[in-house]
Parts: C-alpha cells; sequence; structure tokens
C-alpha cells in the first residue's frame, strides 16, 4: 500500500470490546477489514481498468449523466454564476473509461467565462477518482507524472488525509476530511450530515478551501476565504 498522506481520528472502543472482537471466543482473530481509505493506494500509478466504471452513484459525489448543479459564485466581482453538468460522453484515461464533467462560470450578463472539464470513474467499492482536468492547469492522469486522486471516499471519516492532486510527480494538493456532521446553508436548502473536505495547496502561501457534500446531492458550497466561492441554488436532473 502507497498512502501518501494519512491521518486517521476513529473512535474509542472500551478495551473489554477490543479484546472481545478480535479473540472472536477464544477462537482464531476475526479478520476485519480496512475502512475508509486505509486499503487505497492514493495516489494510484496504476489503476487496473477492469476496478473502475463510469456508473458514479457515491452517496457524497453522485455524477448521473443529465444531473446540472447551478451555483451562487461569492466573492467575485465578475463572476455571478457557476454550473456543473454531468455529460454523456466518456474519456479513456490512463486506460480507464471516465465520466466527463463539465464546468462553466458565467459572468453577470451570462456570458460564459471559462469552461473546463473534469473526469471521474468509481471503483468497485464505490470511491471516487478524478483521472483529470482541462484548462490551464490541467493534467491527465499517465502522462507527464501525473496520477489519480481520490475525489470522495464512501465511506469518509474524520480526519481521513490523502493526496487530492499529483502532478509531475509530486502532491501538488492535499485534502483531510474536517466533519462529516456538519450543517450547511445554501440558497437551495439547508444540508444536515454534511462531509467538509478541506483541500490546500502546497506552494507557499496557499490559502485551504473547504467543500461541502450532502448525501444525495454533491457538492453544495465551497468556502474560500476571501476569495471566489460557490454556494448551490439549483439542481436538474
Amino acid at each position: 500500500m502507497r498512502l501518501l498522506v494519512a491521518r486517521v481520528v476513529g473512535p474509542v472502543v472500551a478495551p473489554g470490546l477490543a479484546l472481545a472482537l478480535l479473540c472472536g471466543c477464544g477462537s482464531a482473530p476475526e479478520r476485519i477489514d480496512p475502512t475508509g481509505i486505509d486499503s487505497l493506494t492514493i495516489p494510484t500509478p496504476s489503476p487496473d481498468p477492469a476496478d473502475f466504471t463510469v456508473r458514479i452513484d457515491n452517496r457524497w459525489l453522485p455524477l448521473a449523466p443529465g444531473t446540472t448543479w447551478t451555483y451562487e459564485v461569492t466573492g467575485s466581482a465578475r463572476a455571478s454564476t457557476a454550473t456543473t453538468t454531468v455529460t454523456d460522453q466518456t474519456s479513456t484515461i490512463a486506460g480507464v473509461r471516465t465520466v466527463v464533467v463539465r464546468h462553466e462560470t458565467l459572468g453577470r450578463r451570462g456570458r460564459v467565462l471559462e469552461t473546463t472539464d473534469s473526469y471521474y470513474a468509481q471503483d468497485r467499492d464505490g470511491n471516487v477518482w478524478i483521472f483529470g482536468t482541462t484548462g490551464p492547469d490541467g493534467w491527465r492522469a499517465g502522462e507527464d507524472g501525473a496520477e489519480a486522486t481520490l475525489a470522495m471516499a464512501d465511506g469518509p471519516r474524520h480526519g481521513d488525509g490523502y493526496a487530492a492532486e499529483f502532478v509531475g510527480g509530486a502532491i501538488t494538493r492535499a485534502a483531510e476530511v474536517r466533519a462529516t456532521n456538519a450543517t450547511t446553508f445554501t440558497p437551495y436548502g439547508e444540508f444536515d450530515d454534511v462531509v467538509e473536505v478541506e483541500e490546500t495547496g502546497v506552494e507557499e502561501g496557499a490559502e485551504p478551501y473547504v467543500s461541502s457534500y450532502a448525501e444525495g446531492v454533491g457538492l453544495v458550497e465551497v468556502d474560500r476565504a476571501g476569495a471566489e466561492g460557490l454556494e448551490l441554488v439549483d439542481v436538474q436532473r
């Protein structure tokens, strides 16, 4: 296993209960499978195409074709709206068939200011991986030292830490699950049991930002201190 960044905060188990779980009534110790990101290699240098699917139904990051999320852009003088749409297109990257997700930023008069694509696939255990993006800082797994990284775990845990971006043979952005039971208020509504993921670039002076994900909905907010953020205003399926 090659887990490059990992900090895990788990529940405290009473000593007697822990002993019972391990001993299994006097027989050989019961095997306990890894949970969270423990069994994952992040980033993954050699993804097996057979392990992935374009059917992405992760609870926190569902990406069904045809779905569009519309966000209000906060803290911006030029942009007012951003949309994320799961297209019916696919792209094969590093041998893996991925879903093309399109992001558009619109100005205050409705003109498209920027369009970028991201490429996602889900593994057999329900974890969602990102295989690349387009744009000025774009990258593709398998090219120029870039590798696929985790976008959302099937069971995110408070304290899980991992590489969010790996480009040029090095981690360029790190992520940590900051909460799994947060409450978030957006123009679209109030969400409970929200998963908050904090991401930080490794360059000096990089400011962290927090992305909030609601079960069955996906990304509902991006909070960037003193910079552009996002708040969900509508979902069309």
